[in-house]
């Protein structure tokens, strides 16, 4: 009987958190870039925080940065982030200014790599 107890009480808790507003997007990195994004997590506590933290300083450059070729050359590697809809639109609106998902993804991980 305790056992039914504990599941009613946990099965209660769960249907009263609110939904989730993330979103799973799968993104195309490159080894450098992903490597220098779990480098910099530490500072801004998860990857979907420093990648937030980083497209927000990318939106609000006037003009594109200059990105090390190391961080743009490479093979691309897929990799699943747990992050915000608006992320996602931000990531989108940087395509038109620099170029490539490629591009972008390797601006993220440069913002966060020369994080304080």
């Amino acid at each position: 009987m305790a056992k039914r107890a504990t599941d009613k009480v946990r099965r209660a808790f769960y249907q009263s958190l609110p939904p989730s507003s993330h979103i799973a997007k799968r993104l195309k990195l490159t080894d450098a870039s992903i490597l220098a994004i779990r480098a910099g997590t530490s500072v801004y506590g998860s990857q979907a925080q420093a990648l937030l933290v980083a497209a927000e300083v990318l939106s609000r450059l006037r003009e594109p940065i200059k990105l090390p070729e190391s961080l743009v050359a490479g093979n691309l590697v897929g990799m699943t982030f747990k992050i915000d809809p608006r992320v996602v639109r931000l990531l989108n609106a940087l395509k038109k200014q620099y170029g490539t998902a490629r591009r972008v993804m390797a601006a993220c991980a440069y913002i966060i790599s020369t994080a304080p």
